[in-house]
């Protein structure tokens, strides 16, 4: 893992200059994203929306979809919104409940939106779904923003 003396220069320069291809692109190029096959439907200032695909790697022991990869979902578009503000996010805090066990042969969508800033500090509100059903709610997420680590 990178120190923060080495984080990648050409995220470090999409996120400062607010390009949200660029920050897309570092995004979905992430092995886990990849290996998970997560996907961003939407990026804007402050807000993202992804999905996660159905598939075998997802089921837990019991046949749901492992927590990991719904917190890995969640934690995905939670960075993303931090980090469309041109600030780097790096979390603090976070609060999550898991509301319902998840189907695996589904597609899981997350939705974050930054509902706070102040300072430093941005505050955003992640809910995972699948289809109208409410799977795990982030209800705060509290990240720490840095104009350069």
């Amino acid at each position: 893992m990178p120190s923060r003396l080495e984080l990648p220069e050409p995220v470090l320069e999409a996120i400062a200059a607010e390009d949200l291809e660029g920050l897309r692109t570092a995004l979905e190029g992430s092995a886990l994203a990849k290996e998970l096959g997560i996907a961003y439907e939407t990026l804007e200032p402050g807000r993202a929306r992804a999905r996660l695909p159905a598939g075998e790697l997802l089921p837990n022991f019991l046949g749901f979809v492992h927590t990991g990869a719904l917190f890995s979902l969640a934690e995905q578009v939670m960075a993303a919104a931090a980090n469309t503000l041109g600030f780097v996010g790096l979390p603090l805090n976070c609060e999550i409940h898991f509301v319902k066990g998840a189907d695996p042969s589904q597609d899981t969508v997350a939705s974050a939106h930054v509902v706070d800033t102040q300072g430093r500090i941005a505050r955003i509100v992640v809910e995972v779904t699948q289809g109208h059903d409410d799977i795990l709610r982030v209800t705060e997420m509290v990240f720490l923003r840095s104009p350069h680590p």
